[in-house]
């Protein structure tokens, strides 16, 4: 199974499997209320446009290379164009919140935006922001993120279980009720990673099945679970690998 991309300036493909969790995106963008699961919509998307993931990394060396100033304005335009250009033909966009962040409230401002341009084009919008935490500040980064109304919500969030799986439910919670969806870290990227994400543990004597392989179990019983309810092809809970 793969999901999007957890890094990287503007590309990467996305995938799925049927069976497990949810990979890619959807084919369109999450309208408040909207019926279909994200899962459902993961798998039109993918079949009319294929399984590639844009991501919209606007830090201060693209920006360079675009010709374009380290601010607002030029976060503005690089952001938008990419959506002008590309919304509507690729399963999804993936904006990573942190370079939006990074210019303060204005920036979260373009990030907004960012959301609602590509609101009904076909093309998803997975939000890249990792975000983890527990209880009610979970609950915060759900009602920002994954709520109905809400200028930063759009069709998935990408969220971090090192706090714990089931510090997620929050999360979990909310993208069901609304039709999105989630990508749970699983293997990054970052070569750090490898030490708590294949740490094994061992129940007498005997290694048991890696972090990320509980990781991906766990996200795998939420989508048998959803998809025995919904009939859906797809899951709405994605791994980042």
């Amino acid at each position: 199974m793969t999901a999007a991309p957890s890094d990287g300036t503007a590309g990467g493909a996305a995938g799925g499997a049927a069976g497990g969790p949810a990979g890619g995106a959807a084919g369109g963008a999450a309208a408040d209320g909207a019926a279909a699961s994200f899962g459902a919509r993961l798998a039109a998307g993918m079949e009319r446009h294929g399984p590639l993931c844009v991501g919209i990394d606007p830090h201060p060396g693209l920006l360079e290379r675009w010709g374009l100033a380290d601010d607002v304005a030029g976060l503005r335009r690089f952001s938008l164009t990419v959506v002008e250009a590309l919304a509507g033909t690729v399963a999804a966009l993936k904006p990573q919140s942190a370079f939006f962040e990074r210019h303060g409230s204005a920036g979260v401002a373009v990030l907004e935006e960012v959301v609602a341009a590509t609101r009904g084009t076909g093309t998803a919008l997975v939000v890249d922001a990792k975000r983890g935490d527990i209880g009610s500040t979970m609950g915060g980064y759900a009602d920002a993120y994954l709520r109905d109304g809400s200028p930063l919500a759009g069709d998935a969030l990408t969220v971090s279980p090192y706090l714990g799986f089931g510090s997620l439910a929050p999360a979990v919670d909310a993208a069901l009720a609304s039709g999105r969806g989630l990508f749970v870290l699983a293997l990054t990227s970052n070569p750090e990673g490898a030490s708590v994400q294949h740490a094994r543990a061992v129940h007498d004597g005997t290694p048991g099945e890696s972090v990320a392989g509980a990781v991906a179990a766990q996200a795998a019983r939420l989508n048998a679970a959803e998809r025995a309810r919904t009939g859906a092809a797809l899951g709405s809970v994605g791994l980042v690998v």
